[in-house]
């Protein structure tokens, strides 16, 4: 009677090492393509907060102002977006969620998935006039993974438009405490 056939130690060791050396050659595209992911989600939702303050400002005829916020009360002017942000009417356009003033989205900073989302500084905050013009400069909001590599653009122009873009070879780096 023929034993059963099966694997010797040998094989199963040499089995286990050629996976393990393909596993650690996978990794670092793997862990890209999960960054990716995620800033394709983050940038997306971003996207559609931006959006959705110019469509707010358009449909209600008044200025509506995007920015970073800790406490989802007040707008905080320095360190990342991704701390997390609030959009409202701004009726006195003086850039506070005032008590007359109506809180309209709060994105917390969860939602960034551990992404860290900058701008070049050049701004406090993102207003959407009445007529959906974006005040102020362009901006180029910039979202990197956690070596602060960009991974994502988004920008918007002081027409109010708001696009995304993968970054290109000459974007700069994001730096930990920029704005």
């Amino acid at each position: 009677m023929p034993l059963p056939r099966g694997f010797t130690l040998a094989e199963l060791l040499l089995a286990v090492a050629v996976a393990g050396v393909l596993l650690a050659l996978a990794m670092p595209a793997f862990a890209k393509l999960i960054d990716s992911t995620r800033a394709r989600g983050a940038a997306d939702r971003l996207h559609t907060e931006l959006s959705l303050a110019r469509q707010e400002a358009l449909l209600r005829r008044r200025q509506v102002t995007l920015c970073r916020t800790v406490d989802h009360r007040q707008c905080v002017y320095s360190g990342p977006w991704s701390m997390g942000t609030m959009s409202f009417e701004d009726r006195n356009r003086n850039e506070q969620l005032d008590a007359d003033d109506v809180l309209l989205r709060v994105t917390a900073a969860g939602d960034y998935a551990g992404l860290h989302v900058v701008d070049n500084g050049q701004r406090r905050h993102i207003s959407f006039r009445p007529d959906g013009r974006s005040g102020g400069t362009n901006l180029t909001l910039r979202l990197c993974n956690r070596k602060l590599e960009p991974l994502r653009l988004l920008i918007i122009n002081t027409g109010g438009r708001v696009r995304a873009m993968a970054p290109t070879p000459g974007t700069r780096a994001c730096e930990a405490g920029a704005a």
